[in-house]
């Protein structure tokens, strides 16, 4: 296995909530809920945003046109509150976002008359992608202290995303969607908004190289493990205190201002 740092992006800190009482599941929500972002108009269009994707699984039409007239109601008369949360520096960018949604909010109103499900499903998430993108205009700086006893271990005050490429030590080829390839990709966004110490540990031993060529100790549809080097030693080896590097536990739930340490 192969893992890299492809990006980095600064800021952070907040909880994730769901977008009514479901679980939520979705990869791209929670990583909008999980932004440190008070605004409370743009979170009533992304929560509205959200919605579709239920109502529109029974078939809801009705519901669903109600999302979106609920979605351009908040737009056309919250604007300006919107834009007063963007920081200062990136309000031009916001504003051409703003001018963005809008009109595609009139592309899915006349989407979700005509009932083409797979075409409002496609441009709902595209909208909500540029409702994160907007979200995370609003965050100048990280928001609360990292308690000092973790002042020495590796941080991550924002977000990154880290690749990794798998092989089979057999040789075989990955299925993927029907297609077979030799390497297997992988990439996920590695959140330091809500758990700035585990997120900047594994980001640190992403480019120290700790996992590549490590095997994957488990992988059974629920998660896939790695991170057990060969030989005796169980983790990794700090080269600055020469013993196995240990984080603590860190939660960070929803109505907290910081993350619980354990």
């Amino acid at each position: 296995m192969q893992a890299q740092a492809i990006r980095n992006t600064v800021n952070g800190g907040s909880t994730f909530q769901s977008s009514s009482g479901r679980v939520n599941k979705d990869a791209e929500s929670l990583l909008r809920w999980g932004l440190p972002v008070q605004e409370k108009n743009i979170r009533e269009i992304q929560a509205n945003l959200e919605e579709i994707t239920y109502d529109i699984r029974a078939f809801k039409w009705n519901a669903i046109e109600n999302d979106v007239k609920k979605t351009i109601k908040v737009l056309d008369k919250k604007s300006d509150d919107i834009m007063k949360a963007v920081a200062e520096g990136k309000r031009d960018n916001a504003s051409e976002v703003l001018a963005s949604m809008r009109g595609r909010l009139d592309e899915l109103k006349v989407l979700v008359a005509a009932k083409s499900s797979d075409e409002v499903i496609s441009l709902q998430r595209d909208i909500l992608r540029e409702v994160g993108r907007l979200e995370q205009m609003m965050i100048e700086k990280f928001p609360y202290e990292i308690p000092e006893e973790y002042k020495d271990l590796p941080k991550l005050r924002g977000r990154a995303v880290v690749e990794m490429t798998f092989k089979k030590p057999d040789g075989g080829k990955y299925d993927i969607e029907g297609e077979l390839f030799k390497t297997a990709k992988m990439t996920m966004v590695v959140d330091g908004y809500n758990a700035p110490i585990t997120a900047g540990n594994f980001v640190d031993l992403v480019k120290r190289g700790f996992y590549n060529k490590l095997e994957i100790t488990r992988s059974d549809g629920f998660v896939v493990q790695t991170g057990d080097p060969a030989g005796e030693v169980d983790g990794f080896i700090d080269p600055k205190t020469e013993k196995i590097r240990k984080i603590p536990l860190e939660i960070f739930a929803r109505g907290d201002k910081t993350p619980t340490y354990g």
